[in-house]
């Protein structure tokens, strides 16, 4: 419920509840949603066409039960004007950020109406200064999250309260609900947000821009105000007490542009209509890609190394925008310069210090690194930023660093006094990174866990000698370091970096020193693969690093690349494209591909297996099982079975092969008949499938136990990291025990995975790779099922029967004998890009009849909004999510 005031202005916070924590300065990421015209408290423009803002759920949900409907009459209203009922769901989502009004809201607990300890907590009125979003980072109120983050702040969170609420509300939540708790974790995370200082970054998980998942930055302005806590009304005492957890942040930004600015996307959009030519990406400022945890959880802390990042980001699009768009740029573009020069010095030197003292074994690194940082700031504005001879005073127990050094045990103080210069350098170099605890202690612990797991190997000398391989060699972890992140502690602005040199020889000076060039065309090529391909031309990688956002650019050219490339290795390996033109591809994407060529090219090449097996007689057999009278075949069946015999010869007597075809044209029984064959059972059969889905089908198809997935296959020969989900080849022990080894839905695999299987594999006699190459391709880097039917497909297969060659076999004929002429499939070939059989078109006749069947479901849409509820309820219902 929505009330309207007059009154402005906004409660200073309180002081800090007991148990919280003071943090030092931080920044803010806001999530709104898109709306078609502006943020300033109004109803879209045309509701049901914005369909960017039901990626939240609260909206998509208040969509699905009717609500767009009422939004269409009231299209362009402002909230002021409306009544309460009436309002749309964004208004809970802070879609009215730019409104020049307070708003007042009453506020109700989720639980007030289903848990029995939560019914006397009254609706409460909640104030919204005008130019304000009411903000909540859920990440800290998910209780799992919260006791992890009490642990690591030592905040006084007491668990207890919250088993205590379990035990009352007859239902288990995953939120925190006691009020001495949810302030601590609240008044903790705001007190990093400060006035005029912190910035607030307003941002959209989607925008009709483009069909792109990155985080869209919507506006920047100062952080001009925080609202306090505000508890719920009781209608009694002495019971269950909570807060709301909404804060009101209050912001600089203004139509004038003066003090922040908002990105002028709706220009854009009628910019783009006007020149659908245009690339449209290059006018949107993308939250970086290594601050997606910062721009996530509705609200969150960006830290100084983020703020600079997107900013940078911001700068960039604006820039191209000016060229298209007039506007006042320049002004957006001085106020960016001006912030980027002050989050510079508020960064320093060395803002991964907590983590490289948490990797030196310093219990709570961070929140020494804290107090260090806030002794720094009382040394005034001309002090000493770089920490590290705090740190070594802390260590030597010098005096005048109160309460710190009881945090640093008589061990550490020993460890410190002996610690050889090349590896206090290290942990020096690793504390001008914004790095994770986790990250800085698998670069400086050499005896690390997933250190190990990701098969790092390196040497101290050699990171020193190389910065840029923190990034390189931490591609496949679970939490990798971004190339920015690196990139941004080597090139701090000018007034830093010269005060604060990066000693040799970890010191890079040129934009384009072939360290941080050779990273960059890495950082390219996992874009690629990203996208599905294995490999970039040089002249792309040219382009797409020359447009990168950072600062400074890197100025790459051909001339450059073909200097430089000499010391690309072992990173990157130089090739050529099919028409000479040189091109560049990541040396563990070359090894998958190398390996995967050889072994194809060696089998198909090897000798063939033969036997005189009468498959026709084993298809008949299984087709015709349980029928006392045969009627003869039709021409269809015939043509179906006698396709199928030869598809089995080959199978049978090629060293590998692939078996393709549309669904419903009998691949895996087929396969049963192959694996009932006493030969090809006694020497052992393995299957194989991507999914769990696909390895249960496979063993209930085929009769055949023990099909595993790709993964758990690969877990057992440690050529598969569960953690990162990547996969690798490795000099382990090699799987020997199976001659036959068939993998089903072959066209989903990447090559990361099919070689990993290949280089776990010994002695098979028999490789077979199932599936349809016109299905949609992997999801990661390459295509190889696409790339292997290609090279094995017999020339003019399309005019020969059956569509059976050397190692390559083909069904093209659905069986229909038994009623399983199923709707789906025959709607589904008119989309596959195959020719069409002369029956095709009767699937259109039994849909206008309405008489399709069970495996075909059709629905009616209006708007594009209604589209995408539709089929985010039609999903949810069919899977059982």
């Amino acid at each position: 419920m929505l009330l309207h005031s007059r009154a402005g202005g906004i409660r200073t916070m309180a002081p800090l509840a007991p148990g919280a924590r003071q943090l030092p300065l931080r920044h803010i990421s806001i999530r709104v949603p898109w709306h078609d015209t502006d943020w300033t408290g109004r109803v879209c423009r045309a509701p049901n066409e914005n369909t960017s803002c039901l990626v939240l759920p609260r909206i998509r949900d208040a969509r699905a039960r009717g609500c767009g409907t009422e939004e269409m009459q009231l299209a362009g209203q402002s909230w002021r004007d409306l009544d309460p009922a009436s309002l749309p769901p964004c208004v809970s989502e802070r879609c009215s950020f730019m409104a020049s009004y307070e708003l007042v809201r009453l506020m109700k607990h989720p639980y007030a109406d289903i848990s029995p300890i939560h019914g006397h907590l009254l609706p409460t009125p909640y104030r919204l200064p005008p130019y304000s979003a009411q903000c909540v980072p859920f990440r800290w109120m998910i209780r799992d999250r919260a006791v992890e983050l009490a642990a690591e702040l030592q905040l006084g969170f007491e668990q207890e309260l919250e088993d205590e609420v379990d035990s009352q509300m007859g239902f288990q939540t995953g939120w925190v609900q006691r009020k001495h708790n949810q302030l601590v974790m609240l008044d903790t995370f705001f007190s990093a947000i400060q006035p005029n200082s912190s910035l607030c970054f307003f941002y959209a998980k989607r925008t009709p821009l483009a069909e792109d998942m990155r985080r869209v930055i919507i506006g920047v302005g100062r952080v001009t105000g925080i609202g306090a806590a505000v508890e719920y009304r009781y209608s009694e005492t002495g019971v269950h007490d909570s807060v709301i957890w909404e804060r009101p942040v209050q912001h600089s930004i203004r139509p004038d542009g003066r003090d922040g600015f908002l990105m002028p996307y709706h220009e854009v959009l009628e910019y783009l209509q006007e020149h659908p030519e245009e690339d449209p990406t290059r006018f949107i400022a993308f939250v970086p890609d290594d601050q997606f945890s910062a721009f996530s959880y509705c609200s969150e802390h960006v830290t100084n190394d983020g703020a600079i990042a997107s900013l940078l980001a911001c700068s960039k699009a604006l820039r191209e925008i000016r060229t298209v768009i007039p506007g006042p740029w320049d002004s957006c573009l001085a106020w960016i310069d001006d912030r980027l020069n002050e989050l510079w010095r508020m960064r320093g030197p060395c803002p991964g210090l907590g983590s490289a003292l948490t990797a030196f074994g310093v219990t709570n690194g961070t929140l020494v690194a804290f107090e260090l940082e806030r002794e720094l700031a009382r040394q005034g504005p001309n002090a000493n930023l770089d920490p590290w001879p705090l740190v070594d005073r802390l260590f030597r127990g010098a005096d005048g660093l109160p309460g710190l050094e009881v945090r640093i045990s008589k061990s550490l103080r020993q460890k410190w006094a002996n610690l050889r210069e090349e590896r206090r350098a290290l942990l020096k170099l690793v504390s001008r990174f914004e790095l994770t605890a986790d990250q800085a202690t698998r670069y400086y612990v050499h005896e690390d866990e997933t250190r190990a797991s990701l098969r790092i190997e390196t040497t101290d000398a050699e990171i020193l000698g190389n910065p840029y391989l923190l990034f390189e060699l931490d591609t496949e972890a679970p939490d990798p370091i971004g190339v920015r992140t690196i990139d941004r502690g080597l090139f701090l602005d000018d007034s830093v970096r010269m005060r604060y040199p990066l000693p040799e020889p970890s010191r890079v000076d040129d934009a384009t020193d072939p360290r941080r060039v050779r990273a960059f065309v890495a950082d390219r090529l996992l874009a690629a693969g990203a996208e599905g391909d294995t490999l970039r031309p040089r002249s792309r990688v040219i382009q797409e690093i020359r447009a990168l956002e950072i600062e400074p650019p890197c100025p790459v050219d051909s001339d450059l690349l073909a200097i430089q490339e000499p010391s690309f290795a072992p990173v990157v390996r130089v090739v050529q494209l099919a028409n000479g033109d040189p091109a560049y591809q990541l040396e563990r994407a070359h090894q998958f591909s190398f390996l995967i060529r050889d072994a194809v090219i060696k089998r198909r090449r090897g000798i063939r297996h033969t036997a005189s097996i009468p498959w026709r007689q084993r298809l008949d057999n299984e087709f015709d099982r349980g029928n006392a009278a045969q009627a003869p075949l039709d021409a269809q069946e015939e043509a179906a079975r006698r396709e199928k015999a030869a598809a089995l010869e080959e199978l049978y007597a090629a060293r590998i092969s692939v078996l393709i075809g549309p669904a419903g044209t009998g691949k895996t029984t087929l396969l049963k008949v192959l694996c009932s064959e006493r030969t090809v059972k006694e020497g052992g059969v393995l299957l194989l499938a991507p999914t769990g889905k696909a390895r249960v089908r496979l063993e209930g198809q085929t009769g055949l136990t023990g099909a595993m997935t790709i993964a758990q296959f690969l877990l057992r020969h440690d050529r598969y990291n569960p953690q990162s989900g990547s996969y690798h080849l490795s000099d382990r022990p090699k799987a020997d025990d199976y001659k036959t080894v068939i993998i089903d839905e072959a066209s989903m695999l990447t090559e990361s995975q099919l070689a990993a299987v290949l280089d776990a594999l010994r002695g098979v006699e028999r490789l077979i790779l199932v599936g349809d190459p016109r299905q949609l391709p992997p999801i990661g880097a390459g295509r190889p099922f696409l790339d292997i039917v290609r090279l094995l497909s017999p020339e003019n297969v399309e005019a020969i029967f059956p569509r059976v060659g050397p190692c390559y076999a083909e069904l093209t004929v659905r069986r229909r004998q038994r009623g399983e002429d199923r709707a789906d499939l025959l709607l589904a070939e008119w989309f596959s890009g195959r020719p069409l059989d002369p029956g095709a078109d009767e699937i259109w006749d039994l849909i206008r009849e309405g008489d399709v069947s069970p495996h075909l479901r059709f629905v009616r849409w209006d708007t594009p909004a209604d589209l995408h509820v539709k089929l985010l309820d039609i999903l949810v219902e069919e899977l059982g999510l």
